[in-house]
C-alpha cells in the first residue's frame, strides 16, 4: 500500500494537518515525513532545521508547539 502526502489546511491561519508519505508491503513499511517539493507544492515554503520524535508510554498526552525565529 502507498499513501502519498496529504495536506489539510486548518481553521488557524498557516496551520496544516499533514499525513506523511508511507508505503507498506509484506516485508514492513517506510515513512517519509518531509519532502521539500511536496511541501512547496502545497504552499509551505520554509527551511526545515530540525525534526524530533518522542516516544510516550500508554496514557500519556503530549501537546505540540512550534517556534518562529
Amino acid at each position: 500500500m502507498i499513501q502519498k502526502f496529504e495536506f489539510k489546511e486548518l481553521d488557524m491561519k498557516g496551520a496544516y494537518e499533514i499525513t506523511p508519505f508511507y508505503a507498506t508491503d509484506e516485508r514492513g513499511g517506510f515513512i517519509k515525513d518531509y519532502n521539500i517539493d511536496a511541501f512547496k507544492q502545497n504552499g509551505i515554503d520554509h527551511e526545515l532545521k530540525e525534526v524530533f520524535y518522542t516516544i510516550s508510554k500508554k496514557g500519556v498526552i503530549r501537546a505540540m508547539h512550534f517556534q518562529l525565529v
